[in-house]
């Protein structure tokens, strides 16, 4: 989406640790680390700025392929489709 992210925690529910590894990893997302980090918010956005990270940051994000609606929608149509056929037989 080119949309960085600033990362709090702390992680919550099965996959929030898994989501922070995966932004952090495709450079899309910056952590604040503590309660004293983010009282400087301002000031780590200030040098994410200057020092260019954020625009990397927005760049590391763009051009990737984004059907997760489109996709669910797909699976439920799909699903629908199969238990029309089936009588609502689940496998």
């Amino acid at each position: 989406l080119g949309l960085p992210f600033l990362l709090v925690g702390p992680d919550l529910g099965p996959f929030a640790p898994r989501n922070r590894s995966l932004l952090l990893r495709a450079g899309v997302a910056a952590e604040i680390e503590s309660a004293a980090a983010a009282r400087r918010l301002a000031e780590i956005v200030t040098g994410l700025r200057s020092s260019g990270r954020l625009l990397r940051m927005s760049e590391m994000g763009v051009g990737l392929p984004f059907r997760g609606f489109e996709r669910a929608a797909e699976l439920l149509i799909e699903e629908a489709d199969r238990r029309a056929r089936t009588g609502g037989e689940t496998p």
